[in-house]
């Protein structure tokens, strides 16, 4: 059930920024208060493909006082292409 959900995050929710054509990615997004006042830290964890996990990544910026789906799950779909492209996992 999660990762129909970690699907859903990136199909159609807030980790769209995450999608990389020819493979299915699982994922969830976030936001995290700091430690003093200011801007929270964004996060995005992921793994792909979603039906026979080959790679897991976790994104974060701190104090980006963004969400994990603007800034985050487009450094982790650099990552999952790179990964494609130098054989590290297959679609």
């Amino acid at each position: 059930i999660i990762k129909e959900y970690m699907i859903g995050c990136v199909k159609s929710g807030t980790g769209r920024s995450a999608r990389v054509s020819g493979i299915e990615v699982a994922g969830k997004t976030g936001t995290a208060e700091n430690e003093k006042e200011g801007k929270t830290h964004a996060w995005f964890v992921c793994f792909a493909p979603a039906d026979n996990p080959q790679i897991a990544i976790c994104v974060m910026k701190e104090y980006s006082g963004s969400g994990g789906g603007s800034v985050c799950a487009p450094i982790a779909a650099k990552l999952i292409k790179k990964a494609l492209e130098t054989g590290i996992i297959t679609k």
